[in-house]
């Protein structure tokens, strides 16, 4: 059992390592290091993304995603298990981004009912209002960490999608929130 200064030289080592954690720096998350930076997702957004992720391929999609429906750009790691994915929903959010944000959250509590929620916000970035929420799922084989983020594009609505195992999940929660705050819309189809 732990007592209080014992607690807080925990707490402060564990806030410490999070202070650390930028995407403006190499990361070394595992065994493995990570850089980041900006890149044009479409010509309609721009966001950091991780310099070692990769385009999944066609084959691994239709194994990993099965339904026809899947993401329209899935990026992964080399181990393929840690993917961000875009799509696009042909429409805009017309009630406000704390409302749209709200009703994905909710549609993802009904399929994923033993999921544990964690935050929803809805951030400001340079030049768009960004939410997103993320919660403790469950796979065949472990737990994950998923995020999920949109952004309003002129009349379409951009929706992103982090996942990890959980284990995996104390440093890439803080990047990844760092990654959604730094989208920026292109002006010409905001």
């Amino acid at each position: 059992m732990l007592h209080g200064d014992e607690l807080t030289i925990k707490e402060i080592a564990r806030q410490k390592k999070i202070d650390r954690i930028s995407i403006y720096q190499p990361m070394i998350i595992g065994e493995k290091e990570y850089t980041f930076s900006r890149k044009d997702v479409g010509d309609q957004l721009s966001i950091y993304l991780p310099d070692q992720f990769e385009e999944m391929s066609e084959e691994h999609a239709r194994y990993k995603y099965p339904s026809e429906f899947r993401p329209n750009l899935i990026l992964t790691d080399d181990s393929g298990s840690v993917n961000i994915t875009f799509s696009v929903l042909k429409q805009e959010t017309t009630n406000s981004m704390k409302e749209f944000i709200d009703s994905l959250r909710d549609a993802s509590k009904r399929l994923n009912q033993s999921g544990v929620f964690l935050e929803k916000k809805v951030v400001e970035t340079e030049n768009a209002e960004v939410g997103y929420y993320d919660y403790r799922g469950s796979t065949f084989s472990s737990d994950v960490y998923v995020l999920k983020f949109a952004a309003p594009m002129n009349d379409v609505t951009a929706l992103g999608s982090f996942s990890c195992t959980w284990g995996e999940h104390d440093e890439w929660s803080i990047l990844m929130k760092q990654i959604v705050s730094s989208i920026i819309i292109n002006a010409d189809t905001k």
